[in-house]
C-alpha cells in the first residue's frame, strides 16, 4: 500500500460504517504487521482530534464520530404548526376533549396513543383519520385493514360508512387516504409531509426498541405528523416499552376501561402545552359499532379513594370502584 498517514487512514474511515474494529483497517488498507504501531499511533492522534473514539471493552474497538454543523442562524418559522382536528363526539352530543384548545403541535411531532385492547384506541386512530382527511393528505397504516387480497376489509368499509359527516371518496370515486398493509419496518413507509396513522406498531416483545422505532419514523416524516397506536397491558401505566415510548413523543395518551361501558383517556405527556393539561383524563364512549364517541367528560381522581377503589376487592360509594369522578 501508500505510505501510512492520517490522511489515508481517515479518508478509509468514512467510507465504513459507524463501529469498526481495527482488523478491518488492515484488512482493507493491506496493512503489515510492520506497520501496527504507527497505525495505532495515527488512531491515538484521531482520537484526539475528534474523528473517531474508542468504544467497547476490547482492544481495537472503535467508533466514527459523525461531523455535526454547528448552527448559528434560523428561520422565521416559529409560527409553524401542524393543524390537526383531534376527535370529537359525533354521537348524539354536543362534546369533545378541546385539545385544540389546550396543545399545540409542530411539524414532524409524533402523537403516541398508548390502549388496552378494545378500550377504544383503533377508534380514536380512525377518528383522527376523520377529523382530518379533508384538510390533509393521510395514510392510514396497519396489518388489519385489508384482506390476503389487498383489498379494504368490509369491517373497516362498514365502520367508516357510519361515520356519516365524512365523505370518503373523491370525486373519482377513489379514497382520500391511503391505506398501507405494513406491519413492521414503519419507518420505510412513512409518507413525508403528510398525517400518517399507525395502528398498531408491533415489536414481538422487543419493547425496549420503541424508542428507536419512534426516532427512525419522526426522521422521515418531514413536515407531517404521525400518530401511532400502541398496546397498553391494563394494569400498566404505559403502553408496551414503558418509558422509552415517551421518550421521542410529542404527545403520549394512554386509554384505559372506565367501568363497564366506557373508557378513559389521560394526558401523559404534552410538549408544548397552552395550559395544564398533563395529568388530566377524560371519560367516553365508543359507539355505532367503534364509528363513534359520545358522552366526552373530563374526570378527576375520586376525592374520597383517590383512585384506590379500582384496586380488586376495593369499594367506595363515591364513585364505584371507577377510581375518577366527573370534574
Amino acid at each position: 500500500m501508500n505510505k501510512l498517514t492520517q490522511d489515508v487512514i481517515a479518508s478509509y474511515i468514512k467510507l465504513m460504517s459507524g463501529d469498526f474494529h481495527l482488523n478491518d483497517l488492515r484488512k482493507g488498507l493491506n496493512i503489515s504487521p510492520e506497520a501496527d504501531g504507527a497505525l495505532r499511533k495515527i488512531m491515538y492522534d484521531l482520537c484526539k482530534k475528534g474523528t473517531v473514539r474508542s468504544s467497547g471493552s476490547k482492544d481495537g474497538n472503535y467508533h466514527r464520530v459523525e461531523p455535526i454543523m454547528p448552527i448559528r442562524t434560523w428561520v422565521d418559522n416559529e409560527e409553524d404548526y401542524f393543524e390537526v382536528i383531534h376527535p370529537k363526539g359525533h354521537g348524539g352530543l354536543d362534546d369533545d376533549f378541546g385539545f385544540e384548545a389546550m396543545m399545540d403541535l409542530s411539524p414532524g411531532d409524533l402523537i403516541t396513543i398508548g390502549g388496552v385492547s378494545n378500550a377504544g384506541k383503533s377508534a380514536l386512530a380512525l377518528n383522527y383519520l376523520a377529523e382530518n382527511v379533508n384538510i390533509h393528505p393521510c395514510v392510514l397504516m396497519g396489518n388489519e385493514y385489508v384482506t390476503a387480497n389487498n383489498e379494504v376489509l368490509p369491517k373497516l368499509k362498514r365502520r367508516l360508512l357510519r361515520m356519516d359527516w365524512v365523505k370518503w371518496l373523491d370525486g373519482e370515486g377513489k379514497l382520500k387516504f391511503e391505506i398501507l398493509p405494513v406491519s413492521g419496518n414503519y419507518q420505510d413507509y412513512i409518507q413525508k409531509d403528510k398525517l400518517n396513522i399507525i395502528d398498531w406498531i408491533d415489536l414481538s416483545g422487543e419493547f425496549w426498541q420503541i424508542s428507536q422505532v419512534h426516532k427512525a419514523i419522526k426522521e422521515r416524516v418531514g413536515d407531517g405528523l404521525i400518530i401511532a397506536v400502541q398496546q397498553k397491558s391494563k394494569d400498566k401505566t404505559y403502553a408496551n416499552g414503558n418509558e422509552f415510548g415517551v421518550r421521542m413523543s410529542d404527545v403520549y395518551f394512554t386509554v384505559d376501561f372506565y367501568g363497564e361501558n366506557e373508557s378513559r383517556i389521560n394526558v401523559l405527556k404534552v410538549k408544548e402545552p397552552r395550559r395544564k393539561v398533563v395529568g388530566k383524563s377524560w371519560a367516553f364512549m365508543v359507539v355505532d359499532n367503534g364509528a363513534k364517541l359520545t358522552n366526552i367528560r373530563e374526570i378527576k381522581l375520586c376525592p374520597r379513594c383517590r383512585g384506590r377503589s379500582q384496586q380488586p376487592n376495593a369499594k367506595c360509594e363515591e364513585c364505584h370502584q371507577k377510581g375518577y369522578v366527573d370534574a
